[in-house]
């Protein structure tokens, strides 16, 4: 996960579950009970779709991280991420995402999802 400013770090590292796909509605009653007064914003985003999909965050790991000019010597042309980079297809942003859970965890979050929200 690359944090914009004021951080601008490479720093954490985010775990998902299998994919929810399901219709808009359903998905929206899921943020629904997990935000209350979220659902219809998910559903207005979503509505033009038949079948939406969910990443269920499983765990969020912190590290120390990787600072916009330390990701520049790393990174040939660096230029921070504007959305989702898939690291697959991007084999030096690959090399550095692989290097960051080698430094200490900062901190943790382990989310528990109740069964009806999965």
């Amino acid at each position: 996960m690359y944090l914009t400013a004021p951080v601008s770090k490479l720093i954490a590292v985010t775990d998902l579950d299998e994919a929810v796909v399901d219709p808009p509605r359903s998905l929206a009653n899921i943020a629904e009970r997990a935000n209350p007064g979220n659902g219809e914003s998910v559903y207005a985003y979503l509505q033009d779709v038949e079948l939406a999909h969910a990443m269920p965050i499983r765990t969020i790991r912190e590290y120390p991280g990787f600072t916009a000019d330390e990701l520049a010597t790393m990174l040939d042309g660096f230029q921070p991420p504007q959305g989702y980079t898939l690291i697959d297809r991007h084999e030096d942003w690959a090399r550095v995402c692989d290097q960051l859970p080698g430094a200490p965890v900062v901190r943790e979050l382990v989310v528990q999802h109740p069964a009806q929200l999965s």
